[in-house]
């Protein structure tokens, strides 16, 4: 919750963990727990459904649901962690991802099929304002001469296919989410960084001595 919140905190208005919730619950597809005895100081399945249902949606295209099975490992290591001081989180989709918790899976229970980002592409094939591209590599972001209130402005990404190169202008928002590694590597490749290193590559710095704070939520 915290790292979604700073976000919003830095500028990014609309990106807050509040603002984002009803997204997240867009998305999802909740399966309810039946059975939380394998998983030791867990609350009950009826609280532990209430609380999820409150970050996670029962109709969405990306499913998340438990484990229905446990090895013999599970018990005592969660007994272990509680005896050292950990506790149990019963709702680690809170927000609140402390202690030890039971991850819910990307899994449709009643199929055993992984449900994962091409549930999501399928469903909305036929949308006119939806464009998938295979084999395409985000080379540049693209920002605008003129600053808003002092910020750089994003306008569009520049891409490249078989060998081509494309640049596509946006109307509203750029979402960057190329991993831990290639999102500051894209920001830095488009003048966003730290303008020593970055000058060495021949690459103009669009903002003076910027860091680049990024959060990856896993």
């Amino acid at each position: 919750k915290t790292e979604y919140d700073s976000w919003s905190e830095i500028g990014n208005d609309g990106w807050s963990w509040d603002q984002l919730t009803p997204s997240f619950k867009a998305v999802s597809n909740y399966t309810s727990i039946t059975d939380n005895t394998t998983f030791p100081n867990a609350d009950t399945p009826a609280n532990a459904n209430s609380q999820q249902q409150n970050y996670l949606g029962t109709d969405g295209p990306i499913h998340a649901s438990y484990n229905s099975y446990a090895t013999d490992l599970q018990q005592p290591y969660v007994l272990t962690m509680n005896a050292m001081g950990i506790s149990t989180n019963s709702a680690p989709q809170s927000g609140n991802a402390t202690g030890i918790y039971n991850s819910p899976t990307a899994v449709d229970r009643a199929t055993g099929k992984r449900s994962y980002a091409a549930s999501f592409y399928t469903k909305n094939m036929n949308n006119t304002n939806f464009v998938l591209l295979t084999r395409a590599q985000a080379t540049k972001i693209e920002f605008s001469p003129d600053k808003k209130d002092g910020n750089v402005v994003a306008t569009g990404v520049t891409f490249s296919v078989d060998g081509s190169s494309y640049t596509v202008k946006a109307n509203k928002e750029i979402i960057l989410s190329a991993g831990v590694f290639q999102s500051p590597q894209l920001l830095e490749l488009s003048g966003i960084g730290n303008s020593t290193i970055l000058q060495q590559f021949g690459i103009n710095p669009l903002a003076s001595d910027c860091k680049l704070w990024l959060f990856n939520d896993c």
